[in-house]
């Protein structure tokens, strides 16, 4: 299911395949650069309205916990942090 943000992408790049619109008018529209609008284009060609859906829709996050033990390893928990260094 697409959520609003690629609903719009959705109804933009249809314009655009149906001639109604141009890449630049839709960069525009979707604040997104001309080359932007081109692959996302491409992608949607080839793979259909899926393309448009968040890679990482449904995958779990990546946070690291206050311990610095987090899913992605990270290392940035609080006994990771570099202390402060006075400098006088």
């Amino acid at each position: 299911m697409l959520n609003d943000h690629e609903q719009k992408r959705l109804l933009v790049l249809n314009a655009v395949v149906a001639g109604q619109s141009s890449v630049k008018e839709a960069a525009a529209s979707l604040e997104l650069t001309e080359h932007q609008v081109c692959r996302v284009l491409a992608r949607y060609r080839e793979e259909g309205a899926a393309a448009l859906a968040h890679g990482n829709w449904g995958a779990p996050t990546r946070v690291c916990d206050d311990e610095g033990g987090g899913g992605a390893g990270c290392g940035l928990g609080a006994h990771n942090v570099p202390a402060a260094t006075s400098s006088t």
